[in-house]
């Protein structure tokens, strides 16, 4: 019997890595032949055999994703890049209450990759990590997202407003009376400064943080039993800033200026 598509797609790393290479842009056999490491024989094979398939053709010497091929490699890419990020940190994915991301960004959530997942030490636990502070402190622009207050975070974001950085703060109700009502001075800065805006989130929101600057990104998240937990999420991958920049848009475009 002929294989089927779900073994053409998944059984061979081999076709896996043709499949992606020809759906980045055509290629002549003299390409695909110089830009593998595998055995001729074996290349020239798998090739024959998706070829049968009709995953792809061949015009004029040059190989080509067929129409079928486009599209089911498409969505083949999207679910092993889902499958590298849960993976990564399968027992925090199984833990995390996602409802706080919009379903158009869950379904796309493969893109953020494998991130690094980082807890503070039980000493430390009440401290902004020094990986975090020292990343942000070489950005140029920040946007951040919070409905979880961290009493360190005035002073930082301040700092950066003084430095020249370019803040955008959107935050939730609660978070942002006390930063008015214990942070007075912190507050002033980022008010006063053209470089800062502060905007005020409209709707109930279940996402404690999100940090997105044109270095990293940091995103924590609640437990399904609606728990804080001090960890973070945290890539400096380009995709995974292009993703999480849009979370942050779909937060900010539910906020008003404070003033």
């Amino acid at each position: 019997m002929p294989p089927s598509l779900i073994e053409l797609l998944f059984r061979s790393q081999l076709r896996q890595k043709l499949l992606f290479l020809l759906k980045r842009k055509p290629r002549t056999g003299a390409e695909i032949q110089n830009l593998f490491h595998e055995n001729l024989v074996s290349v020239q094979l798998q090739l024959k055999v998706l070829m049968e398939s009709e995953l792809i053709f061949k015009v004029n010497g040059v190989y080509k994703l067929s129409r079928i091929g486009e599209v089911l490699v498409w969505k083949q890419q999207g679910l092993l890049e889902l499958v590298r990020v849960f993976e990564s940190n399968s027992k925090y994915w199984a833990k995390r209450d996602l409802s706080a991301i919009p379903l158009f960004l869950r379904k796309r959530i493969g893109e953020i990759g494998p991130c690094e997942l980082f807890e503070p030490e039980s000493a430390h636990m009440f401290e902004t990590p020094r990986y975090f502070v020292e990343k942000l402190a070489a950005s140029k622009e920040v946007l951040t997202f919070v409905s979880y207050f961290h009493p360190e975070a005035p002073s930082l974001y301040a700092g950066l407003v003084k430095r020249g950085a370019e803040l955008k703060l959107c935050m939730s109700k609660e978070v942002a009376v006390r930063l008015f009502e214990n942070y007075p001075k912190e507050t002033q800065i980022m008010q006063e400064a053209p470089n800062s805006e502060l905007l005020l989130c409209s709707k109930p929101v279940s996402l404690p943080s999100l940090v997105v600057t044109d270095c990293f990104m940091a995103l924590k998240l609640y437990e399904v039993d609606g728990r804080p937990k001090d960890q973070l999420l945290f890539s400096s991958e380009k995709r995974a800033l292009l993703w999480s920049r849009e979370l942050f848009i779909y937060y900010m475009e539910a906020s008003s200026p404070l003033f």
